[in-house]
């Protein structure tokens, strides 16, 4: 249950803000060669979306949910798309 006054306002969201407002500062700050191809910002995104994708499989896990796809719709066998075909 979210506690919190506003919605928007979660720890989660001061987090990203704050981290936000620090990027664009380091923006100015930091040397161009640190955007180039295989320099350290590059890697710093292999690195958070690495950690999104291990606190996924473990949400995953901890819920006990199958990873299974969910089904297909086909669309032809809808009631309604036989009153619609030629």
């Amino acid at each position: 249950m979210n506690t919190h006054r506003f919605r928007w306002i979660t720890p989660a969201s001061c987090l990203c803000l704050t981290v936000f407002l620090a990027s664009i500062g380091l923006g100015w700050l930091l040397p161009a060669e640190y955007g180039n191809e295989n320099g350290p910002i590059e890697w710093l995104q292999v690195v958070v979306l690495g950690v999104a994708a291990l606190v996924s499989i473990s949400a995953l896990f901890q819920t006990g949910l199958s990873p299974s796809p969910p089904p297909v719709i086909c669309l032809d066998q809808h009631p309604l798309a036989a009153k619609h075909r030629p």
